[in-house]
């Protein structure tokens, strides 16, 4: 993918638009953008059309990455690739291509709610990411052996943590469906039944969870919002 989005005059620092459901093709989408040198601008399929549109002008992306399914909602002045339609996007070279982008490149930018305004394109670079994996290995000490949780909606920061939290370290990232996220239950029995170690999940949400149907977790953060005593106290052990 990465070789095609080279050819398309993907380079260092060039916005390129992602707009996919949870899914491997999500993943990739990121990896492939940032092996080419650009940077992603991750859009939810979920947005009003209105949102998508004004993204994808303010970012001035020519390139949009997408699904099948989501194509209809692709309003973009530019080139639309499909990941997993009938014509390859993918190159039949699968070695690695030569890096172009340095610590201070972008890497993603992430557009912010706009409940103040019109939303605001707020642009990260590399070195950001790099430093997450020096805490990943000396603080957090995450491993092969440690199965990490992608909870949050990647237009959302906090994703860049859990989806780079694994895959610097050798971990394994597991991708919940939405409608996983949507039932406590049955988000208990995810973590269960996948032996999750690893997790960041807002305290609103881990308040109505018991940590003892989730016994492989071994680090548990909270964000979004202040965790309460109470919800310290239960989860402490």
């Amino acid at each position: 993918l990465a070789r095609t989005l080279r050819s398309q005059g993907v380079t260092k620092d060039r916005l390129v638009g992602l707009m996919t459901e949870r899914s491997v093709d999500m993943l990739v989408g990121i990896f492939g953008i940032l092996k080419a040198g650009g940077a992603y601008v991750p859009i939810d399929p979920t947005y009003p059309e209105e949102r998508i549109r004004y993204m994808l002008d303010d970012s001035g992306a020519k390139l949009l990455l997408t699904q099948s399914h989501l194509v209809d909602k692709a309003v973009i002045d530019g080139q639309v690739l499909v990941l997993d339609g009938e014509q390859s996007v993918y190159h039949e070279d699968g070695s690695n291509l030569e890096p172009l982008s340095g610590p201070n490149d972008l890497a993603y930018v992430i557009y912010t709610s706009g409940t103040t305004g019109q939303p605001k394109g707020v642009m990260l670079e590399h070195h950001g990411l790099c430093n997450l994996k020096t805490y990943f290995d000396q603080t957090l000490k995450i491993r092969a052996s440690d199965h990490a949780l992608l909870f949050a909606s990647y237009s959302f920061d906090a994703a860049c943590w859990e989806i780079f939290q694994a895959l610097f370290c050798g971990a394994t990232l597991y991708v919940p469906t939405t409608e996983t996220i949507l039932n406590y239950e049955r988000f208990e029995q995810y973590m269960a039944d996948h032996h999750i170690t690893v997790a960041a999940l807002p305290p609103t949400y881990a308040v109505y969870l018991e940590p003892g149907r989730m016994p492989s977790l071994r680090i548990l953060f909270t964000a979004g919002s202040a965790s309460s005593t109470e919800l310290v106290y239960k989860w402490k052990d």
